[in-house]
This record gives structure tokens, sequence and C-alpha cells, in this order.
């Protein structure tokens, strides 16, 4: 079964904003390319048997059942336990409790309406973030409402986008790391992109659609509006924001304990103001990783930043508040609301101990120079002489040597020089350089900051 994107109404804001997105084209060229066969999305069979097989149900099958036949999906299964039961409905059954446990953590914090503007996240709000991204339709484990074949569809990839999100091991990214990732040059083709889990969620504070779509001269425009605190709020306002995305990965013949990137499906976390002020969450499909478009860029650049930055270990979880003695035989109970609500609000809680969150920490490595670096070459004849600043995107560098550490984690040697030895001094890998001005002495572009904000319609109404 394949996800098609459908039709998408030219000249109609959100149709535009997802094209751009997705294919980096405009609705029109989407259609066409659509109608000629040229955008094919791959195949989730082979996704779609893993994911069942991760939230567990396979296990309850009877012996014998199968879950696929003649690559389609079966609807109706029969359970070890004798009983017939649509998939469709199962899963959200099986993945009750983990739903039910995020809202009560919601409930429990109050970060809410904070996490709602997707600015100032914290590691611990993973479960907010999941939760509010998986399709409602999907969790309510309601069957289908009639037999048309493309609600079925929906339906299953809404199931496919709620498993990933419940089996995927959170990640947060700290703003401006998550900025160079959404904005950066993608890690290249000859890259080979590793997972540390065979599903990844990466969240962060919200990127404005426009700076991911932009181009450099629009880059450059969008960093100095940025950098005015007179222009921060409308640059946030009204546009659909990034705020993450979901990555999923098959293992290899390697045992690192890694995940080749999977590069036929992934999905980006939208959100998208609404009229009462709070943001709507949603996963949006995105296959071929391979392609140049600006989500297949993004989702390439957060599996190059799992698998190439270090990243801090979860904080140990939470003990329980310290027993007055009484109530001896309450011990098998569960955690009354009381307590799970101090839990909720520990530090450890929001650094995303409850969640396993790692949390990316360690500054970006910078590519060493020679002990003797030789100056800047004079400009050619002829080449005109820098007159602004300009932003340079972040992007990933090849072969650069990089320190090899001993046994008590310093500098085994030099990098550069003849003492420096490959491979017990120095190694060399894919390094992230990230975003930062060129000619940063120089004044900025003459002309006011601009002020992004798309056309109104892109707000939800009432249904």
């Amino acid at each position: 079964m394949s996800l098609e994107p459908g039709f998408l109404p030219p000249g109609d804001p959100m149709a535009e904003a997802v094209a751009r997105l997705l294919y980096g084209a405009d609705a029109t060229e989407v259609n066409r390319l659509e109608e000629s066969g040229e955008v094919n999305s791959g195949s989730i069979e082979v996704v779609w048997q893993q994911l069942l097989d991760r939230v567990g149900v396979t296990r309850l099958l009877a012996p014998g059942q199968v879950l696929m036949a003649d690559g389609q999906l079966e609807g109706i299964v029969r359970l070890a336990d004798g009983r017939d039961c649509d998939v469709l409905e199962l899963i959200p059954w099986l993945l009750r409790h983990d739903f039910a446990d995020d809202r009560a953590y919601e409930a429990d914090t109050g970060r809410g309406n904070l996490v709602g503007r997707a600015r100032n996240l914290a590691p611990g709000d993973a479960a907010l973030l999941r939760s509010w991204s998986v399709s409602p339709e999907a969790m309510s484990g309601r069957p289908l409402r009639g037999d048309s074949k493309d609600e079925a569809v929906t339906r299953v990839h809404q199931m496919l986008a709620l498993m990933a999100a419940y089996t995927a091991w959170p990640h947060f990214i700290p703003a401006a790391a998550a900025f160079d990732a959404a904005t950066g040059l993608p890690p290249g083709p000859d890259a080979e992109l590793r997972l540390p889990a065979e599903a990844a969620l990466v969240f962060h504070d919200g990127i404005p659609l426009p700076a991911v779509t932009a181009d450099d001269a629009t880059l450059h425009a969008h960093i100095a509006a940025m950098a005015s605190d007179a222009e921060r709020v409308t640059f946030f306002d009204r546009n659909p924001l990034i705020v993450g995305g979901l990555l999923l990965g098959h293992p290899d013949d390697d045992t690192d304990d890694t995940y080749l990137l999977d590069q036929d499906q992934g999905w980006l976390i939208i959100t998208v103001r609404a009229d009462d002020g709070q943001n709507e969450f949603t996963l949006l499909p995105v296959t071929h990783l391979e392609r140049s478009s600006p989500a297949a860029r993004v989702l390439s650049n957060y599996a190059a930043l799992l698998s190439l930055q270090g990243w801090d270990v979860p904080p140990p979880l939470p003990g329980r508040a310290r027993s007055s003695g009484k109530g001896k035989g309450k011990k098998g109970r569960g955690m009354s609301p009381a307590e799970r609500r101090r839990r909720a609000r520990t530090p450890q809680a929001l650094a995303g101990a409850l969640l396993r969150v790692r949390s990316l920490s360690a500054p970006p490595h910078q590519p060493a120079l020679p002990a003797q670096s030789a100056p800047a070459p004079a400009s050619e004849p002829g080449t005109p002489t820098a007159q602004y600043r300009e932003w340079r995107r972040a992007h990933f560098t090849r072969n650069t040597r990089v320190h090899l550490l001993d046994d008590h984690g310093l500098p085994s040697g030099p990098v550069y020089g003849p003492e420096a030895i490959e491979g017990v001094t120095f190694t060399r890998r894919r390094t992230w350089v990230r975003g930062t001005w060129v000619n940063e002495h120089l004044p900025p572009r003459p002309g006011p900051a601009p002020v992004y904000a798309l056309d109104p319609r892109l707000t939800r109404g009432p249904a």
C-alpha cells in the first residue's frame, strides 16, 4: 500500500506550504508530477509489519495467523484466545495505557499552555508532543464509518504514525542547534546515516516554515529578523512551525547497536496556530528521504545529528516520597495522584527521566586548525570586496581531523604536524559546523528587517 499525497488545491496557502515543504515546488507542479507518475511514494508493508511487531500485535495472534496476504493488510485477524479482532482497533487498545499516562502527565505538570506555543520546550515535554501529534481518530479506536478505500488508506497511515510515535526513543535538540538542522545543508548523498534505535523522535522549539524553505538570500533576511527584538513576535506570528520529526531505522550486518536510516518513510511534526491562540500538532508523512526536498533535508539532518553528536544520558528516575510508615499494606497499589503529581514536577521529570529522553548538549565540533595556520590569502584581483556580512548555513564537513582521546579522556596527541599519527592521535569523520556570520565585522545589509506572517487563511476555523 502506498501513501499518495492526493490533489493539492493550487492557490490554497496551506496546500502551497505543504507542496513547497515536501517537494520544493508549488501545488500546480506537484499535481502535474502526480498525474505523470513522477511522484511515487514508497511501499509501507515492511514498516507496517515491523511496527505491528513492536507494539505487540504479533504476539497476540493465533498460530498460523498472518498480517499481510498477497501484499494486502489483513483487516480482521484471529487472536490466540479465539476471538476475531480488527487490527485498526487492536493497535490503539494496546497503546491506551501509554496514551493515558501522557495525558495524565500533561495535567500533572501544567505545561500544556506553555508547550502549546511550541517555544521554550524542555526534554520532559516529549510526552505532550507525541500525544498531541497523533490523530485523535486513530487513538479513539472507533471502526471505519464506511467502506471507502480512501478512508481505509488514511486510517492505516494514521495507525502507522501512531505506532511509530509510541515506540520511538525521544531526543531533544536545543533551539539554536534545531534551527541549524532545519535550515542547514544536507549531509550529502554518500553519508551513511545511523539511528540509536529502530525509531527516534526528535523535537525542539518551533522553527517557522519560511526559514526552512528559504533560499540563501531570504534566509539571510530571516536571520536578521530573528536578531531584532522588535521583530521576534511577528516572526513567529501565524506561521506553521516545524517542531521535530519521526525517523525509522532498520538493522544491518554491524553489531554496534545502531540502525541505518530508513529512506522510505518518516514524519515531520508540524504545528499551526489556531484561532484560540493555541497550536494544533500533526504528523506530516515524508517519503523518499533521498530527495532534495526541504522536508527530506530536515529529516536527514536530524539523523546526522543523532549519529554524529554527543548526547546526554537521561537522568535517573525520581524516587517516591518517603512514607510515614503507615499503610504498609498499600505497597502493591499504584501510585497515588498526589505522588504522581509530585513526581511529574521534579527536575528529573522535566529533564526527560520518565521517557528516557536524551538531550543534545555537547557543543558542535569545530574543525581543528593546523598548529601554524597561514593567514588568509588576499582577494584575487578583480574580486569585489565584501561590503556586508552574510549568513552561512550550517553544513557538514568531510574527512575532518578529530582528536582521539586516551583512557583519561584527554587528547592523545596532535591533530596536525609531523607527530600526528592517524588512528593514534587523530581520526577522520564527518563533522557538523554551525551556521554563522561571514565577515561579521561588516555592517548588515541596509533596509528594514522583514516581517514574516503568512496568509490568515492558513488558520483553522471552527469545524
